[in-house]
């Protein structure tokens, strides 16, 4: 697990188990966030899309994502995972039905600039979830397990029925036990839970628990990422 040691600059020298340097900011000590200019085309991408499922109930779209330097460095779908993120949930929106959409959204640390609690997905809520996820993005660990435990207790708190966790990251993971954090998202108490695993193979764990998982490649469809959580979303929905 990486050793963080706080001087009294506000600097975080931190330590990775490969005995690799990296610098970062405390969690209590974060940057003003800038924001992204868009880079994608999102109607072009949109198109590629399967229609979004029409609700018959209230859905809660929960996404955690792994901000860290592997993901950063390399393992990340164009540099713009956040941003075909964003595409999805605009495509979800966009059809209507019986049900409303809410999203839930975090990073492996917290506070951080993705934060953002539950809310309903409708235009004032969209636009949150624009500045949230185009905004500039620090940087982060490699610990999954709070955000897991964040994740739990924000379900636990939403009073539809219908929820989906879609969990993006490389699963090179720096927790203290990560075989329990795995096995604890297995088992994370959602109606559909996805792992999209970021260039690596995800682990075969969750795919024995019955996981939807998906390996995401630097070099795939860009669409293709934004397609893994429109699927999702029809998996949940069209449980009895």
């Amino acid at each position: 697990m990486p050793i963080s040691i706080y001087p009294t600059d506000g600097k975080v020298s931190q330590i990775s188990v490969f005995g690799d340097w990296v610098q970062a900011n405390p969690p209590s000590i974060l940057p003003p966030p800038r924001r992204h200019v868009r880079q994608l085309k999102g109607s072009v991408i949109r198109n590629q899309l399967r229609r979004a499922p029409r609700l018959r109930q209230d859905t809660l779209l929960q996404m955690i994502f792994d901000s860290s330097w592997s993901v950063a460095g390399g393992n990340d779908v164009l540099g713009r995972r956040y941003e075909l993120a964003l595409i999805a949930i605009e495509h979800l929106a966009a059809v209507d039905g019986h049900g409303h959409w809410y999203v839930w959204l975090t990073a492996f640390d917290s506070p951080s600039v993705l934060d953002l609690p539950t809310l309903q997905l409708n235009q004032r809520g969209l636009n949150q979830v624009r500045d949230v996820l185009l905004r500039e993005n620090p940087g982060g660990s490699s610990v999954l397990g709070p955000s897991l435990e964040r994740a739990e207790l924000a379900a636990s708190q939403f009073s539809g029925s219908r929820r989906v966790l879609v969990c993006l990251t490389d699963f090179e993971l720096y927790d203290s036990d990560p075989i329990s954090v795995i096995q604890r998202l297995a088992t994370f108490p959602a109606t559909e839970v996805l792992a999209l695993s970021l260039r690596n193979d995800p682990p075969s764990l969750l795919a024995r628990s019955g996981v939807s998982c998906a390996q995401v490649l630097p070099t795939d469809d860009p669409a293709q990422l934004a397609n893994y959580v429109i699927e999702a979303a029809h998996a949940c929905t069209n449980v009895q």
